[in-house]
């Protein structure tokens, strides 16, 4: 799915420069088809990395507990002893 949005991105601007050289500018159908698309893109950029950095944190925060928890499993091993 990753490889079909750069591929159409690349589609519909190769269609809008081939108008745009063949009519003078595109028509405003294409306009909205490419802005749109753009928008597309930079909301999904964007829910991307708020996404990883989301993930990120939690394995982050889910390392800590479970060292904390080794760390606590320990003292009590020691203190059996």
């Amino acid at each position: 799915m990753r490889g079909k949005l750069p591929a159409v991105l690349v589609a519909a601007t190769a269609v809008a420069a081939v108008v745009g050289v063949a009519f003078g500018t595109p028509p405003s159908w294409l306009r909205s088809v490419l802005v749109f698309l753009g928008v597309w893109t930079a909301i999904s950029i964007a829910a991307t990395a708020i996404i990883a950095a989301w993930f990120r944190a939690t394995a982050h925060a889910n390392e800590a507990l479970t060292q904390g928890q080794r760390r606590d499993a320990w003292k009590g091993e020691l203190a059996i002893r």
